[in-house]
């Protein structure tokens, strides 16, 4: 910038707005796009931990592309089955290294000097590792009911430094599984385990097969740029916002952090944002629709928990009240009959 001041000045190009509106969205199966090659462009991560796959259900085939990033079906699959996964943290043992999801970076770093490269989403989940082979983890599941079970282990080798699943069918009897993963190539990562009811695992692969269908499936080549449009609000509170002009497209994105307690209201219904960049919220509107605000409703949950405990509270003074005043004339009887 040429300001005429002492030191180099540069304004950085490109910058979106807070809000704005998009047509569609790339839905990506696998590790995040490359901002140097695809920059900005939106997307959503079935892997990140963060998306409710069943949200997309109902939306246009025209709002959403498929992306798998080195994936097959299978993990496409497994990401409507995360109610399942647990967690190398909650192994009963192990004789491999574990890191919970706050020790992303650590863990990271301590794969990198190792020779492998980590580049895949976790579930939010942590992951372990093993550089000898035959060091176990063990884990502990409650089987509901005899069955069928699929027995699912999210893994990564120095051979293959992409995660991938192993997919094993079992028939339990209701009680208690131990399963015991053991390293078998020397040097092994694991992101997370899961035990599935067979009914539960088929019915994700038909959901997967749907979603394959009605959004279809994009390549490389056809990941392009679109063109967004700014979207005005206007302030009717604390964190409550209106929207002032009819958008184009399919999705709004607020560039808040995300949390899924910003709702888009339509009327008097309220839809949960989803994790755009896994960072931001994005929000789903038919071009028709109208009289649409955009909530933040934690205040209104604090509120609902606050009148809660309140009226607990009374509730127990109430009682702890009574119980003093007949106990004190239990007293006053007995001093009476003496």
């Amino acid at each position: 910038l040429n300001w005429g001041l002492s030191f180099p000045a540069y304004e950085i190009g490109g910058i979106y707005p807070e809000v704005y509106t998009v047509k569609d969205l790339v839905g990506v199966v696998g590790p995040a796009l490359s901002a140097n090659i695809y920059p900005l462009i939106p997307t959503l991560y079935f892997e990140d931990g963060k998306l409710n796959p069943s949200l997309l259900n109902g939306k246009s085939n025209d709002s959403l592309k498929l992306y798998f990033n080195g994936k097959s079906s299978d993990d496409l699959t497994m990401s409507f089955l995360q109610k399942y996964f647990v967690s190398p943290s909650d192994s009963i043992s192990s004789q491999w290294a574990v890191y919970n999801q706050s020790q992303y970076l650590n863990a990271k770093y301590e794969l990198l000097i190792r020779g492998y490269e980590y580049k895949d989403f976790d579930y939010g989940k942590g992951i372990s590792f093993s550089t000898n082979r035959g060091e176990t983890i063990k884990f502990k599941f409650k089987v509901p009911e005899n069955g069928k079970y699929i027995l699912a282990a999210r893994l990564g080798t120095f051979d293959k430094q992409n995660f991938h699943w192993i997919l094993e069918e079992k028939t339990l009897t209701k009680g208690f599984f131990e399963y015991a993963y053991g390293n078998k190539s020397g040097f092994e990562v694991l992101n997370v385990v899961s035990l599935i009811p067979v009914k539960d695992f088929e019915a994700a692969q038909k959901q997967a097969g749907v979603f394959v269908k009605h959004f279809g499936v994009v390549t490389k080549k056809d990941i392009v740029s679109q063109s967004w449009k700014e979207v005005n609000l206007s302030p009717e509170g604390a964190m409550k916002y209106k929207l002032e002009n009819n958008q184009e497209g399919y999705w709004i994105i607020f560039s808040q952090n995300y949390n899924s307690l910003w709702n888009f209201k339509k009327g008097i219904e309220y839809f949960e944002s989803i994790p755009v960049y896994s960072m931001v919220n994005g929000f789903y509107v038919e071009p028709d629709w109208g009289d649409l605000h955009i909530e933040f409703r934690g205040q209104e949950f604090f509120r609902w928990g606050l009148w809660v405990t309140v009226i607990t509270v009374l509730g127990l003074s109430i009682i702890f009240l009574v119980l003093v005043k007949k106990g004190n004339e239990r007293k006053n009887r007995g001093d009476i009959k003496n």
